[in-house]
């Protein structure tokens, strides 16, 4: 713009140099047409200024357009980039979680086994011990059994003698059978004992309740039939103080008549 300023200062400092030289012989056509010819020779300096503005307008959008593409390429380029790291530390903490989880799960699978493993080795050295207190039960109530068993024979046969001495051992010889019917459901509830098999059983402790339940009624079975017995040896006993009283009665009476 500057330049286009001196341009038509020198134009028009030079018309008048020019005029003056003709000797001022140009008449005010000829002042007018270089006034013309100046203006549209700015006119023109100032379109080829204009187109050269536009110009580099539109260069500059241009490069700003290219940089703006540059950029967002860039900016999709590193979200991409970053996308993929994501994805990439994702697989990985998946793996490692899958990793941590398998760790887990086997540990856990080897607990089990090895406290299933204490578990039953714990339920056989239950096994075991009930096995043990099943069989010494056994042996001490058939010891018991035995032992009345015994005092039943011993009662038969005294039994068997005072009636031979003319007692009268009917009674006793009732209840005897009784007693021994008692004892026979008490041999038939210590059976059971042993019938009870804690070997197989799943649950020692519910096994060891049904041997101690039943351990329970073959002691009750064996406290009525000593109860029956002690009635038969009292009876028995009756029987023969009523045998001494008759026959004493029927000495003093002989005594008596005579």
């Amino acid at each position: 713009m500057k330049y286009t300023t001196i341009l038509i200062a020198l134009v028009l400092a030079i018309a008048p140099v020019l005029a003056s030289a003709q000797n001022r012989t140009s008449s005010e056509d000829e002042r007018e047409q270089l006034r013309e010819e100046a203006r549209a020779e700015l006119q023109e300096k100032q379109q080829e200024r204009q187109q050269e503005l536009q110009k580099q307008r539109e260069e500059k959008m241009g490069e700003l357009e290219n940089k703006r593409l540059e950029n967002q390429q860039r900016l999709e380029e590193r979200r991409t980039e970053m996308e993929k790291k994501i994805l990439e530390r994702k697989n990985e903490f998946e793996a490692k979680r899958e990793e941590i989880q398998n760790r887990y799960e086997e540990r856990k699978a080897e607990f089990e086994a090895k406290r299933e493993e204490i578990k039953n080795r714990l339920n056989e050295e239950r096994k075991n011990r009930i096995g043990e207190h099943q069989q010494n039960i056994k042996e001490r109530l058939g010891e018991v059994v035995v032992k009345l068993e015994n005092i039943v024979s011993r009662t038969a046969e005294r039994i068997a003698e005072e009636k031979q001495a003319g007692v009268d051992t009917t009674v006793a010889e009732s209840l005897l059978a009784n007693a021994k019917d008692k004892i026979e459901l008490a041999k038939n509830s210590i059976a059971l004992i042993e019938a009870i098999d804690i070997s197989t059983a799943e649950n020692p402790g519910e096994a060891f309740a049904d041997l101690e339940a039943q351990a329970q009624t073959a002691k009750e079975a064996i406290k009525v039939a000593h109860s029956a017995l002690v009635d038969v040896i009292e009876s028995l006993k009756a029987e023969r103080e009523a045998s001494d009283t008759e026959s004493q009665n029927d000495s003093e009476a002989t005594t008596t008549s005579e």
